[in-house]
């Protein structure tokens, strides 16, 4: 089925694009201010036009996050249902590999920038 593998897709590289658009945030208020953003230091809902990128940032951080049972549920279903699995080894790797990653930046809460996000 061609949507299961649209969406097996979207699923596998949305960590890396929350991962890409956080950075090119946290990048564009850190030049803007002069250095890293640090709680209330600059506020992000308030940091100039970089702001632009405030809501589309917080809106994936919840779709990263709903990707985990997204994915055991599509996987689950196709293998059900008897379809071709949508997710291949070298998907699985991305995916995990993406999600190793956020789960540093948002539980780790590198550099404090999650507790600013969330300010």
């Amino acid at each position: 089925m061609p949507f299961l593998r649209v969406l097996a897709r979207v699923i596998v590289y949305s960590p890396w694009l929350w991962l890409l658009l956080f950075a090119l945030y946290v990048i564009g208020v850190a030049l803007q201010v002069g250095h890293l953003p640090t709680y209330g230091q600059p506020d992000p809902k308030d940091a100039g036009a970089i702001s632009l990128l405030y809501m589309p940032t917080i809106f994936l951080l919840l779709w990263v996050l709903a990707t985990v049972p997204t994915a055991l549920a599509l996987a689950l279903f196709s293998k059900a249902a008897k379809l071709e699995q949508p997710f291949q080894r070298r998907d699985v790797i991305v995916y995990l590999v993406g999600m190793a990653l956020f789960a540093l930046v948002v539980f780790g809460d590198v550099a404090g920038l999650m507790t600013w996000l969330g300010d």
